[in-house]
């Protein structure tokens, strides 16, 4: 939080002008405690009517108006990345992940990249201003299905992943089914870690850090770190580690609440 703050102070005694803003808050490594001297800072700032900073560039998203400031900037040796929202933006992005929404059949997530994280920097980063109104939005998203959309996100692409292991390693080809078992045992990690509220699939480089974080009773972070470092992989035998990381995935998969694993979505494979 201190590092957040820091960066916050230098980038008004540099002369950024902001507007009266609703609320500000900050998603990325440090402003989850997460020290990485090279990570970039997501510094969101929601205001009542579009505004847009100086030197910007809109980026597109699928929202009424359909795009939001965005700027990078240096500050203190890291790398800031402003974007500006309108509160009706934050509100429509939580709106399209409702439970009402969920229920309808073959439902898809209907959030891009972007929202994405927004909605993940407003449940899991820090708060600079506007506490009020940050916890309101808190409590609707927590009210909604945000959780269950990403889950069965993970879980799709986990089942796909899966499938193409046992595939490959049926047809004799072990080198594509490792990467494919390695691609599964992530998303099956994710989707437990999510199930937890630890987001952050868009990072799969900090999955450790959620891991740690979300402390799961899925396994010893020793084991999770064997696995996902491939320490067990024989590379004189690979179909042993490919099935034993195939019955992992099954197991845990099984383990999800039935309902989630029914909705299951398979979408776009996404890497690990």
């Amino acid at each position: 939080m201190s590092e957040v703050s820091e960066i916050l102070a230098a980038l008004h005694e540099n002369g950024l002008p902001t507007p009266e803003a609703a609320a500000v808050f900050c998603g990325g490594p440090a402003a989850r405690g997460w020290s990485d001297v090279v990570a970039e800072v997501r510094v969101r700032i929601v205001t009542e009517q579009s505004w847009g900073l100086p030197g910007a560039w809109p980026q597109s998203v699928p929202l009424d108006p359909g795009s939001v400031a965005a700027l990078r900037v240096r500050v203190a040796d890291r790398t800031v990345r402003l974007t500006c929202w309108t509160a009706a933006q934050v509100e429509a992005v939580l709106a399209k992940v409702t439970r009402e929404r969920f229920e309808v059949p073959r439902a898809a997530p209907l959030l891009v990249e972007a929202e994405e994280l927004l909605v993940e920097d407003l449940l899991t980063g820090c708060v600079v201003s506007g506490s009020r109104w940050i916890s309101g939005q808190r409590v609707i998203a927590a009210a909604g299905a945000f959780r269950e959309f990403v889950v069965t996100r993970s879980l799709g692409d986990a089942e796909g992943a899966v499938e193409d292991a046992l595939g490959q390693l049926a047809s004799g080809d072990v080198h594509s089914a490792v990467l494919s078992a390695r691609k599964a045992f992530g998303h099956v990690v994710d989707s437990v870690l999510e199930l937890a509220g630890c987001y952050g699939s868009y990072a799969p480089e900090l999955r450790s850090r959620r891991f740690e974080e979300a402390r799961t009773a899925l396994m010893t972070y020793e084991e999770y770190w064997r696995l996902e470092t491939m320490a067990g992989l024989d590379i004189d035998r690979p179909a042993d580690w490919v099935e034993q990381v195939v019955e992992f995935c099954e197991k845990t998969i099984a383990t999800h609440p039935e309902h989630l694993v029914r909705r299951s979505l398979r979408g776009p494979r996404r890497g690990w």
